[in-house]
């Protein structure tokens, strides 16, 4: 027996396999003596007719049949002694045989391509430089305050600042509100700066035209062609605690007083931004060595990938509420042929970088 592996390109190899007639005979014969077992001939029991009727029969085919079969048995031994590996279902590309000659095959599979990587030395890689400033800890203890205020209803307001207003949208020509409240906050950019200065003198069941409400033209354009307005349901005031020692205390179990919360807070950013650092260096560098390394990407691999991320996908659609635009992308995923371009020079290369897909 006779084999040869030929390199078809980076990703797929082929293998070739000749027996000599002495050795392809015996085997193809022990194939169509089994296959003879199976045969039903009207006048003889199941596997009992003499075989030159067979032979008038079917003539050669059982032969080519049988040829077939150990072709593939010999290909799969093959790749079990060799380790091959093979990343998709191989593919059968050239037979050979007549009865009595010898049988020669071809085999095409794809591989995981071997990559000798080069000009990974010596690149500069720009990362983005992050600061821990006294800002960003004040930002985020006046989140901390303020995710940990009450609040109290009030009418009127007496200022924006702290307040929250309580709107519906209001039908003007059914007279009817939507039924969806809001809560709206004094500091939100959307509303007008007019909207703002009239809270003192807005009371519960009021309503506002959406051109006094909102800041942005486009959003008043929305409701240009309907009836709708808002109506004041209700007013809250926002009541924020004292940044102090019994505040740190009461929202944690950590950090005793304001001193040490604000070094934990710059603790944390600081770890924060020497990962997201890192992160960021080691995709850029990815990307600088895999830029100047060309990998062929096996398609069997990229379309495994994407039955896996079709998979997750449509599980995850079965878990929320999407319309039928989003649910049509999914079932015909398999059939995006740009995702797939998209895919195929990414995927393998993250594979064979280390990283996590």
């Amino acid at each position: 027996m006779d084999r040869k592996i030929n390199q078809l390109s980076t990703a797929e190899n082929q293998l070739e396999i000749t027996l000599t007639p002495e050795e392809a005979s015996p085997l193809i014969q022990a194939e169509v003596a089994k296959k003879i077992t199976t045969i039903q001939i009207p006048g003889f029991r199941k596997g009992k007719a003499p075989k030159h009727v067979i032979k008038n029969m079917y003539g050669d085919s059982l032969e080519y049949d049988a040829a077939d079969k150990v072709a593939n048995k010999i290909f799969w031994d093959a790749v079990k002694e060799l380790d091959l590996r093979p990343l998709n279902t191989p593919g059968l590309v050239d037979l050979n045989y007549k009865p009595g000659e010898a049988l020669s095959f071809k085999v095409n599979y794809e591989i995981f391509p071997e990559v000798e990587l080069v000009n990974y030395k010596g690149n500069e890689i720009e990362i983005p430089l992050y600061d821990v400033t006294e800002a960003l800890i004040d930002e985020e203890l006046h989140n901390l305050l303020s995710s940990n205020s009450e609040f109290e209803d009030v009418d009127p307001l007496d200022s924006a600042e702290n307040s929250i207003v309580d709107i519906d949208i209001y039908n003007t020509e059914t007279s009817t509100e939507m039924g969806t409240p809001k809560a709206i906050e004094g500091d939100y950019p959307l509303i007008s700066e007019a909207f703002k200065a009239s809270l003192p003198t807005l009371k519960v069941g009021d309503l506002v035209k959406p051109a006094d409400f909102y800041s942005e033209q486009k959003l008043i354009d929305s409701y240009e062609k309907t009836s709708y307005q808002f109506i004041i349901k209700g007013f809250r005031k926002k009541i924020v605690p004292e940044l102090n020692d019994e505040f740190v205390q009461k929202i944690s179990k950590e950090y005793k007083d304001v001193a040490s919360l604000r070094e934990g807070i710059a603790a944390y950013y600081t770890g924060y931004y020497e990962d997201m650092t890192n992160k960021i260096y080691n995709s850029r560098l990815e990307k600088t060595i895999l830029d100047a390394n060309e990998l062929q990407v096996p398609a069997s691999f990229v379309e495994r990938v994407l039955d896996y991320f079709i998979k997750e996908e449509t599980e995850k659609a079965k878990k929320k509420r999407i319309n039928h635009f989003q649910k049509w992308m999914i079932l015909n995923l398999p059939t995006n042929l740009m995702l797939k371009k998209k895919l195929s020079g990414r995927l393998l290369k993250k594979i064979l970088s280390g990283s996590k897909i």
